[in-house]
């Protein structure tokens, strides 16, 4: 790999460049929307068992006889679960403290509250490395690791559902990450703020979306295995519609892929026919850190150096030949003084 100069101007230049690239096949157009379309639903799809998780604390409506043997019909809490009671559930939520019958058992409870946060923990911690093989592959990674945890709510087991309550945790952290990342890949510096603010919106979208379904007392299997369902569409459309940015491609002097990348958006953009945008990525291929190998690999897609420029190469190459020459017969001598 070539070494990379460490300047302030190259690093800017190397900026600009991917700026300019983006602009050309660009950075508010159908693409875009495209998938900022597929990071909403995603969004809905992900945070409902993120979101949902204090719904699913709910205490539910007990019937009860007191000391006095007076009936009392109430919310439960925690100091009437020493009487014996029943629960009203049509008049109760739907929830997890319900079905698993941990209602009355605050450390169980509790514990979901506290797995959903170090889950989220976790993820935080588990998107740094993930970021390392692309954002678009991370988030895919997010999503599955979601779907895995909807499917291990099928048992009814309360190891089984903590399980699952730390990867809800994970996988919404992680995609909240990537899902901002990715847009801010993607769109101009101009108008970032207003696709992000879109995919943060789906969070809020999903809060409403969950208390007026559990208001109507709908099942929460239902919601559940319904964003489920929403997910793995959404998930596979955005597999299928989407790449991996040219720029994580051109950080990791991986050429080819980033040519692909951009010929990708560019044509799905319309913005293709772009003369200018052939000299941008020859200014990215002398400014970036690529290997002897990656540009032979590309010189028949490149513009060809003109004589003067080759010129000036050899030139360099043998000034710098002559000064290691000069250096080392400069070595012998000092060295021959003390033999």
């Amino acid at each position: 790999m070539a070494n990379l100069l460490v300047d302030e101007e190259i690093i800017q230049n190397n900026t600009n460049s991917t700026d300019k690239i983006l602009e050309m096949i660009g950075n508010n157009n159908k693409y875009q929307y495209t998938v900022v379309i597929l990071l909403f639903i995603i969004s809905l799809s992900l945070e409902i068992g993120y979101i949902g998780v204090p719904v699913m604390e709910t205490a539910p409506i007990i019937q009860y006889t007191d000391d006095n043997n007076i009936t009392y019909k109430k919310l439960m809490n925690y100091s009437l679960c020493k009487y014996n009671h029943t629960l009203v559930l049509n008049e109760s939520k739907s929830t997890w403290v319900i079905d698993y019958n941990i209602y009355c058992d605050k450390f169980k409870v509790s514990m979901l509250g506290t797995l959903m946060c170090l889950g989220g923990l976790t993820g935080t911690i588990f998107v740094q490395y993930l970021k390392k093989f692309g954002a678009r592959f991370a988030l895919i990674i997010a999503c599955l690791i979601n779907m895995f945890s909807t499917l291990l709510l099928l048992f009814p087991n309360v190891v089984i559902l903590y399980i699952a309550d730390f990867f809800f945790g994970m996988s919404n952290i992680m995609s909240f990450i990537l899902r901002l990342n990715i847009m801010s890949e993607i769109t101009g510096k101009q108008n970032r703020s207003y696709f992000n603010n879109l995919i943060i919106s789906g969070g809020g979208t999903t809060i409403i979306i969950i208390y007026l379904l559990f208001d109507n007392n709908f099942n929460w299997r239902f919601i559940y295995f319904g964003s489920f369902i929403l997910l793995i569409i959404s998930t596979t459309l955005f597999y299928f519609l989407t790449v991996e940015n040219f720029r994580y491609y051109y950080v990791k002097g991986d050429y080819p892929n980033m040519l692909a990348s951009i010929n990708y958006i560019a044509n799905f953009n319309g913005t293709n026919n772009n003369i200018q945008l052939e000299e941008e990525l020859n200014k990215l291929k002398c400014l970036g850190n690529l290997s002897n190998k990656d540009n032979l690999d590309i010189k028949d897609t490149m513009p060809k150096q003109n004589n003067s420029d080759i010129a000036d190469i050899a030139i360099a190459n043998n000034n710098t030949e002559n000064n290691n020459n000069v250096i080392n017969k400069g070595n012998n001598k000092f060295s021959n003084m003390f033999k």
